[in-house]
């Protein structure tokens, strides 16, 4: 449980700056503990990978391609109704978020892997 509980904070630690950083590089006008909000409750799929445990590097790549894909939507759904974006293309972008927070998120982790633990 100590193992999943530091794993899920490094997650956390690393992707919501990201996902944060991200909306702003993109113009999105969101404000700072929204996001914040936003960027942890995308986090739900963290436990969901951790009881998958994928054990090889390609079940490692398809659990997070999946994970990309779900959190991408889950962004893009909620910034799809945000009237302050406008005409922003949101649910492309949102893919692209999630992909650079989680692209971000595992390689922070498997070097913490072989350096920590």
């Amino acid at each position: 449980m100590l193992f999943w509980l530091s794993a899920y904070l490094l997650t956390c630690a690393v992707e919501i700056p990201v996902i944060l950083l991200a909306c702003r590089v993109l113009g999105w006008p969101v404000r700072l503990w929204p996001m914040v909000v936003i960027g942890w409750m995308l986090q739900f799929t963290h436990p969901v990978l951790w009881l998958v445990a994928p054990n090889t590097i390609s079940g490692l790549l398809c659990a997070e391609m999946v994970v990309i894909l779900v959190e991408g939507a889950a962004l893009g759904q909620w910034a799809s109704h945000r009237p302050e974006l406008g005409n922003h293309p949101v649910r492309c972008a949102a893919m692209t978020v999630s992909m650079a927070a989680n692209a971000a998120s595992v390689l922070v982790g498997l070097v913490a892997s072989q350096v920590v633990w």
